[in-house]
């Protein structure tokens, strides 16, 4: 195989490595995209779910005749309180998903630069070595 040949194939396997950086940032963005659409859509089920428990601790409220509002105030803060935590839970998730994001986008620049730095640097040799033929 001549210095050409070579230079060439090793050039193709280098623009292969390139598209398969490009797949694997693909597939794992998906997956992290699928991640954010299950955490939005679980903060906006927790949402539901508390606005149930108020309407639901009203109307009991409502019922009841020996009901203080001392005991509606202790009822509705408990709620307050799961809710927060829920919600900071959601937020420390949310965090998380970013971070991972940021750290994909990093690793995917990175890799492609360096891999793209590669195929230049053999597109350069193809062209020389085509210029020596000439």
């Amino acid at each position: 195989m001549d210095k050409w040949s070579k230079i060439r194939a090793r050039l193709v396997d280098a623009q292969e490595e390139l598209y398969k950086i490009d797949d694997e940032y693909r597939k794992s963005k998906n997956d992290l995209d699928t991640k954010w659409e299950f955490l939005g859509d679980f903060y906006r089920g927790l949402d539901q779910k508390f606005d149930e428990k108020h309407s639901i601790i009203l109307s009991e409220y409502s019922k009841m005749p020996d009901a203080t509002e001392e005991m509606l105030d202790a009822a509705v803060e408990t709620i307050r309180r799961y809710q927060w935590v829920n919600e900071e839970e959601f937020k420390t998730r949310q965090r998380e998903l970013e971070r991972k994001y940021d750290d994909l986008e990093d690793s995917y620049k990175k890799k492609y630069r360096k891999q793209e730095s590669v195929v230049e640097q053999l597109s350069s040799e193809l062209k020389a070595c085509q210029t020596d033929e000439k």
